[in-house]
C-alpha cells in the first residue's frame, strides 16, 4: 500500500492535480464513510441484546439512560427504535455514498481533462526533431487509451481500496470489541487471501495489464495504417494481410482481456466460500468457549451481520489490487513519458481553466521592412553525424522572390523547416530585420511567415474551415476567404458545389482531385496576411495550366510579398530575382535564371534533363 501511495503522490505531482482541498475530501469521504459503517454496527448490539434479553433494558446502565431520555420502557418498543435508529444511519450512510461517488467521479473527470490536455500540449510544444521520430498512433493511444486506463484502474482503485481498508479496520475493531478470538481469525483470513492473491496473481496480472496495452496500441497503429492506405492496399491486392493482421491482434486482445475479466471476478466466489466456513468456525468457537448460550448467541448474531458487511470489503479490495497491478506498467509508461516531455504543470490545473471557446492569443509579429537573413547557417540532425546543411547564407528583400533547386536529398526541406522555425538547434545566424529567430521568438515569426508543403493537409471539414484553418466557424471572413480561393485559382470551382464554401471535404480532402487538393492549401497560405510564403513544391500536382494562373498572379505580388519557392519544376523559378542550386547541403551556384544558366554546367544540365521530364499542356 505504501508503495501504491508513493506511486499516486508522483503522479498526481508531475500533472499538478490534487490539492490539499481535494486530498482532504477524497480521504475524508473514505473515514466518515466508516464512521457510518461502525456506528450501525455498535446499534445492532443492544438490539438483539433486547430482542433474546428483555431485562437488558432495565440491567445495562447504557440502554437505562437511553430509556429515561426517551421515555420509552417497554422492550419492543425500544427494538423499535433501535431498527429505526439502524434504519437512519443505513440511509445516511448509503446517501452519503451517493454523494461521495458523485465528487469522485467529478474529480476523477476534471483529472482526466486535465492530464489529457496537457499531454496533448507536451506533444504539441515538442521540439520538432523529438517529435517527427515518434509514433503518431502511440501518442494518440497515450492520450486516448493509456490516461482514462491508469485513472480508472489505477488512481481510482487505489482510493477506493483506501476507503475499504478504513471500513475493514472498523468493522475488525468493532469485532474486536464483541469477540476478540473471532476478530482475530477474520484477520488471519482476510490477511491470508490477500497474501495468497500477491504471490499467485500480481506478476501475472503487471504481465496481463502490460500486454492488453501492447495489442491496444499494436490495433490502433494498424487500423490507422489500413484506413489511410486504403487504396495501396486495394490496388497491391493486400485486403487480407491487413485483415489477417487485425484478427490476429483482437484474438490476442479479447483473450488477454478475458483473462483480467475472469481474474477480476474470482475473489467473489473465493471469498464467499472462505467466509461461510470462517462463520461456521466461528460459530464453533462462541459455542465451545462456554459462554452464557444468550450471549453467545447474541455475538454470534453481530458477527454474523459484521462478517456479511466484510465479504463485499474483503471482494472488492481484492478486486482493488487485482485492477492495480494490472495497471501497473501502462503507469510507468505513462510516468516515463512525462518525465521524457518534462512539460509544466501551471497550466489546466482545474476543469474550470479549461475554456470551451478558445481565445485568439495575440502575437506581436517580427518587424520585416528590410531583410530575412540567413549567415553561414550549417544543420545536423539529432543521432547522427554527417551535416544536413553546411555554410548556407542568402538573404530575402521585401518583395523579392527566392527559388531554391537541386536535386532530392540535397537539404532543402531541412533549410524550409529552419525558415519555419522547427528545426532551432543549428549553428550559425538566422535573423529577420537584424533580430536574431530563436525559440522565444518563434511565434512571432510565425505571424509573418506562412508555407505551403508537397505533403498536404486537409482537414475533415468545410472548404471554408480549410481556407481560414483554426478558425471556428462564426469567426471565419467569409469575404476573406472568398479573395483566398480566388487567388489560389479555385474560386470557380467551389462556387459551382452544391452548398459552395460549407461544402465538406472529407477525410484529408479526399472528395477533392489532387490539384484541387493542393489549390485549397495555397487558398489557406493567401487567406492569412503574410509578408513571406514558402512553396515547398507547391504546384507539384498542379496542371500546367493552373500553374500557369497561380504563377501570373504570384507575380502581381511582387513587390508586395516575399515568396521563396523550393522547386524541382524550373519553368516555375524563371521570374526568380535569385535562384540558389543546391547540392549536398550547400549552395554550389546561384544568380538569376538567365545567369545560371550561361555560367553554372551544372544547372545546365540539371536544367537540360529538367525540360525532358517537363510536364507538356
Amino acid at each position: 500500500m505504501l508503495t501504491v501511495i508513493k506511486n499516486i503522490r508522483k503522479f498526481t505531482k508531475s500533472f499538478g492535480i490534487c490539492g490539499p482541498v481535494q486530498t482532504t475530501m477524497l480521504v475524508g469521504g473514505g473515514v466518515v464513510t466508516s464512521l457510518l459503517e461502525l456506528a450501525g454496527l455498535s446499534i445492532l448490539f443492544p438490539m438483539l441484546s433486547i430482542i433474546l434479553q428483555p431485562d437488558y433494558l432495565h440491567t445495562n446502565p447504557l440502554m437505562q439512560r437511553v430509556s429515561s431520555v426517551t421515555g420509552i420502557t417497554s422492550s419492543a418498543h425500544m427494538t423499535m427504535l433501535i431498527g429505526a435508529a439502524i434504519s437512519l444511519v443505513f440511509i445516511v450512510k448509503n446517501a452519503f455514498q451517493i454523494l461521495y461517488l458523485n465528487y469522485e467521479n467529478h474529480i476523477l473527470s476534471n483529472w482526466r481533462i486535465n492530464i489529457s490536455s496537457k499531454l496533448y500540449q507536451a506533444y504539441m510544444n515538442t521540439e520538432y526533431e523529438t517529435f517527427m521520430r515518434h509514433s503518431s498512433s502511440r501518442m494518440i493511444n497515450m492520450i486516448t487509451s493509456n490516461v482514462p486506463f491508469v485513472l480508472n484502474n489505477y488512481v481510482y482503485k487505489s482510493i477506493i481500496l483506501l476507503n475499504y481498508l478504513l471500513t475493514g479496520a472498523v468493522i475488525l475493531a468493532f469485532v474486536v470489541y464483541v469477540n476478540w478470538l473471532v476478530a482475530a481469525l477474520i484477520l488471519v483470513t482476510g490477511v491470508s487471501l490477500a497474501m495468497v492473491y500477491t504471490r499467485v496473481y500480481r506478476r501475472r496480472m503487471q504481465a496481463l495489464g502490460q500486454t492488453s496495452q501492447e495489442i491496444n496500441r499494436a490495433q490502433y497503429s494498424l487500423l490507422q495504417q489500413a484506413f489511410a492506405g486504403y487504396k495501396e492496399t486495394q490496388s497491391h491486392l493486400k485486403e487480407n494481410i491487413f485483415s489477417h493482421k487485425f484478427k490476429q491482434n483482437a484474438h490476442k486482445l479479447a483473450k488477454t482481456d478475458g483473462k483480467l475479466f475472469f481474474v477480476e471476478n474470482l475473489p467473489l466466489a473465493l471469498v464467499e466460500m472462505v467466509i461461510m466456513v470462517m462463520l461456521i468456525t466461528i460459530f464453533q468457537i462462541v459455542i465451545l468457549s462456554g459462554a452464557n448460550v444468550t450471549l453467545a448467541i447474541t455475538q454470534v448474531g453481530v458477527i454474523v451481520f459484521a462478517s456479511l458487511r466484510m465479504i463485499p470489503v474483503i471482494n472488492r479490495t481484492l478486486v482493488c489490487m487485482i485492477m492495480i497491478n494490472s495497471s501497473t506498467k501502462p503507469l510507468e509508461e505513462l510516468m516515463e513519458e512525462v518525465t521524457r516531455l518534462r512539460f509544466s504543470t501551471s497550466a489546466l490545473t482545474n476543469y474550470s481553466a479549461l475554456n470551451p471557446a478558445p481565445k485568439t492569443e495575440i502575437i506581436a509579429p517580427l518587424p520585416y521592412t528590410r531583410t530575412l537573413e540567413i549567415t553561414n547557417l550549417s544543420y545536423t540532425y539529432p543521432e547522427t553525424s554527417e551535416q544536413a546543411l553546411s555554410d548556407v547564407s542568402f538573404v530575402a528583400e521585401p518583395g523579392q522572390f527566392i527559388g531554391i533547386t537541386g536535386p532530392s536529398g540535397s537539404g532543402k526541406s531541412t533549410l524550409v523547416n529552419i525558415l519555419l522555425g522547427f528545426l532551432s538547434s543549428f549553428e550559425g545566424k538566422f535573423t529577420v530585420d537584424g533580430i536574431p529567430v530563436t525559440r522565444a521568438n518563434i511565434r512571432s515569426l510565425r505571424q509573418i511567415i506562412g508555407f505551403v508543403d508537397q505533403n498536404i493537409f486537409i482537414l475533415d471539414a468545410t472548404v471554408a474551415e480549410n481556407v481560414a484553418y483554426g478558425h471556428t466557424a462564426e469567426n471565419i471572413d467569409r469575404e476573406q476567404v472568398k479573395a483566398a480561393l480566388a487567388k489560389a485559382q479555385l474560386l470557380d470551382m467551389v462556387e459551382a458545389l452544391p452548398q459552395g464554401m460549407d461544402t465538406p471535404v472529407g477525410e484529408n480532402g479526399k472528395l477533392l482531385s489532387g490539384g484541387q487538393r493542393q489549390r485549397l492549401v495555397i487558398a489557406r497560405a493567401f487567406y492569412r496576411n503574410l509578408k513571406i510564403l514558402v512553396l515547398d513544391e507547391a504546384s507539384a500536382a498542379l496542371d500546367v495550366e493552373t500553374e500557369h494562373k497561380l504563377f501570373t498572379y504570384l507575380q502581381t505580388l511582387k513587390g508586395e510579398l516575399t515568396v521563396i519557392m523550393i522547386a524541382h519544376r524550373l519553368s516555375t523559378l524563371k521570374e526568380c530575382d535569385h535562384i540558389f542550386f543546391m547540392e549536398n547541403g550547400t549552395f554550389t551556384a546561384k544568380g538569376t535564371f538567365s545567369q545560371l544558366e550561361k555560367n553554372s554546367p551544372v544547372f545546365r544540365n540539371y536544367l537540360a534533363y529538367n525540360q525532358l521530364n517537363e510536364p507538356r499542356a
